[in-house]
């Protein structure tokens, strides 16, 4: 992600239904991801099917550094957005 790219691209979805849990080294990697990819004009949308997932954000201050906006709880067969503020 060193260069600046002009793109219509405007999302980085990140599918975390594979995560069982978040630890704070992943909270760190989440934070820098986030920052680099604001700093392109792109925003990190992280989707996923457990519930418990958004309470460890909460709990790592990830929900408020990224934005409670672009957490989507899809259940596995619906990845729309469910927020018009991502659009």
């Amino acid at each position: 992600m060193s260069k600046k790219v002009d793109s219509p691209l405007k999302w980085f979805v990140l599918d975390c239904g594979g995560f069982e849990s978040l630890d704070y080294t992943t909270a760190e990697m989440l934070k820098d991801l986030h920052h680099q990819l604001t700093s392109k004009n792109f925003k990190l949308v992280i989707i996923t099917s457990i519930p418990q997932l958004r309470d460890k954000l909460d709990c790592l201050d990830l929900t408020e550094i990224i934005g409670e906006e672009t957490f989507i709880l899809a259940p596995v067969k619906r990845l729309k957005p469910s927020n018009p503020k991502l659009i």
